[in-house]
């Protein structure tokens, strides 16, 4: 007993980084934020109509129809919405951190909820919403807020490292790994090994009008080496725990696979997902540290990629963001992350590194 209680402390509760845990709050919200965005539209749109009134539109998600919730009234959905704004964006920023990510958790959740009951339902935010519940039971804000700088103020001190620091990430890396585990895993039981043949991907393929698709559609080798990868891919997903080197196949592959199928198959980017996959398996905070210790020891074209990399990633990622006319709630989002990133780099560059591992650091 004492083995196994060992080994579950050091899987959830092993040291890890405050800093890294408060890096990780910053862009999960950010994330999050954006995602809200989007439903943000249908549920205002529609805001005080009665279920006749919706029609067929209004199909509500499970937690949704048990709380016996109809579409809001618009003052209600107003007042909603701008709390849960004030909260991400004070929820970016580390200012009453706790409270602000209590707020997240509960009422963001809860409109996605509203918005899938407007239409069809996915599960790209399954992970994100398991990130929103453990910030406001973590130490998030211990670091990279505007709380530990008036506690800096004030004279107090916290620690740069705890215990309860590792299991928010550690949870929602397990969810993302069960998330591309089913995936893969249903469509085997479900259709059996002759999904790979190659020809139900042809005949998906057969109806877009893209060049790649009608590559894919007019070639079975090819469909079916891409189908086969696409299994491969998410049913052995949890590989990523085995060795943590493997993340650097797996990650990008999950973004190249989504990336993929949005200019193929239009099923839409599915950003949510990859965005927290990649900021939950990938040491984010320990950029900075990285091209300045780079830098510092005279290795330009190491830094010359490396920036290029974040660029394009970044480019990548405002692309999708500004590609549906954003409204204001989201470009306030994007500078209140900016403002963050700025407050995490300037504590990295000052010599105050993540120290040791971060959070997952096995596994991220």
């Amino acid at each position: 007993m004492t083995s196994i209680a060992s080994t579950w402390n050091r899987l959830w509760f092993s040291e890890g980084s405050l800093v890294a845990l408060g890096v990780w709050r910053v862009l999960i919200l950010t994330i999050a934020g954006y995602a809200t965005a989007f439903p943000s539209s249908i549920i205002l749109s529609y805001a005080g109509s009665s279920g006749d009134e919706v029609g067929h539109l209004w199909n509500p998600v499970y937690f949704v129809e048990a709380l016996g919730i109809g579409p809001p009234d618009l003052h209600v959905a107003r007042a909603m919405i701008t709390l849960l704004v004030v909260a991400y964006v004070m929820g970016i920023l580390g200012l009453f951190t706790r409270t602000a990510t209590l707020i997240v958790a509960v009422l963001g959740v809860f409109w996605w909820g509203l918005g899938y009951s407007f239409g069809q339902a996915h599960h790209e935010k399954i992970s994100l919403a398991f990130a929103l519940i453990t910030l406001p039971l973590s130490p998030c804000g211990a670091r990279i807020s505007l709380d530990a700088i008036i506690r800096r103020w004030r004279g107090q001190s916290t620690p740069d490292r705890s215990v309860f620091a590792t299991w928010p990430i550690r949870l929602v890396q397990v969810s993302i790994a069960l998330t591309y585990l089913f995936a893969g895993g249903s469509k085997i039981l479900i259709s059996g090994f002759e999904w790979m043949n190659g020809y139900t991907l042809q005949s998906i393929m057969s109806h877009e009008v893209d060049p790649v698709s009608r590559a894919i559609a007019s070639n079975v080798s090819l469909a079916q080496a891409a189908s086969i990868a696409v299994i491969a891919l998410q049913a052995t997903f949890p590989l990523v725990f085995i060795h943590r080197h493997l993340r650097w196949i797996y990650v990008p592959g999950t973004v190249a696979f989504h990336l993929g199928a949005w200019i193929t198959m239009d099923p839409g980017p599915y950003y949510t997902l990859w965005l927290t996959t990649t900021v939950t398996f990938f040491h984010v905070d320990r950029v900075p540290q990285s091209l300045r210790s780079s830098w510092r020891y005279g290795r330009r074209i190491r830094v010359a990629v490396q920036g290029m990399a974040l660029l394009g990633f970044a480019a990548l990622c405002i692309g999708i963001m500004v590609r549906d006319n954003p409204p204001v709630t989201r470009y306030l989002l994007i500078a209140a992350g900016t403002v963050a990133s700025v407050l995490a780099i300037h504590h990295v560059i000052r010599g105050h590194p993540a120290g040791g591992e971060a959070p997952g650091a096995s596994q991220r």
